[in-house]
């Protein structure tokens, strides 16, 4: 059967209809064009070459093909193609430059599916109700900075995945863009977990000094001034160390 599509212009939203869009056949690893003088012209492939295999590994959609590309690298990779209108394949070898191998490390695929965050607005005129909600949340955001802190001392989250004055500073921005509301619960969030790590048996903050009082009820008398003095450097150099560590990839962050 045939179809006759006819474009129809619509205000959007204003009204609603029913349409065809046009979108990418990710399923079929076919080149649509080869660029003159590029690694794949290089290695002699052309428009219509159906891509079967790569470093004979199947690649029956195009994500297969981009994830062992950026598994080889810059080094040279066969691939298995079958030219547009022959039942018989070849190989070749694809050697890709430092340009194209960042173009396919760099590359994402998406969809074009109407998807957005699910909210849950909550509103009550009882202030009760209302402070019990802000308590179960405080206390799922301390929870959730004691789980990561575990995390970290298992290896399972890695230290790189941490945040400083310049990462809570874009975070904030963008809380800030969504609303009021989002920068109230941002600050309260920041808030609760400064509030644990305060509290972390380290010299420098709080947390380590409650640690002193407690060795003080233990002994019978407080640590020597010395070692106070020294428990103190080595805070500080921990939480200096941590700052630079937290800051510089936070600018990795920002300019990568």
């Amino acid at each position: 059967p045939s179809f006759v599509l006819v474009k129809s212009m619509l205000p959007w939203k204003t009204k609603r209809g029913i349409g065809i869009p046009l979108g990418e056949d990710l399923g079929k690893p076919v080149i649509s064009d080869v660029i003159d003088g590029s690694p794949a012209a290089t290695a002699q492939l052309a428009k219509g070459d159906e891509i079967m295999q790569v470093a004979n590994a199947p690649t029956p959609m195009w994500s297969n093909v981009i994830a062992q590309l950026r598994a080889a690298g810059t080094a040279p990779v066969e691939l298995t193609v079958r030219p547009s209108g022959q039942t018989t394949s070849k190989v070749v070898t694809l050697t890709l430059d430092d340009a194209s191998a960042k173009q396919l490390a760099d590359l994402r695929f998406t969809h074009m599916l109407l998807l957005q965050p699910l909210e849950e607005i909550r509103k009550t005129h009882n202030p009760i109700e209302a402070a019990a909600w802000g308590v179960e949340e405080t206390k799922y955001s301390i929870f959730q900075v004691y789980t990561t802190l575990r995390r970290l001392v298992e290896g399972s989250v890695p230290l790189s995945g941490l945040s400083g004055p310049l990462g809570i500073f874009t975070a904030g921005n963008s809380a800030a863009s969504r609303g009021m509301d989002w920068l109230i619960w941002f600050t309260a969030l920041i808030s609760a977990n400064l509030a644990v790590v305060n509290f972390l048996p380290i010299p420098i903050v709080d947390g380590g000094l409650f640690t002193f009082l407690l060795i003080e009820k233990v002994t019978g008398r407080p640590p020597s001034p010395k070692v106070q003095t020294v428990a103190q450097i080595v805070g500080l150099v921990l939480l200096g160390s941590l700052f630079l560590f937290v800051t510089y990839h936070d600018i990795l962050r920002q300019v990568g």
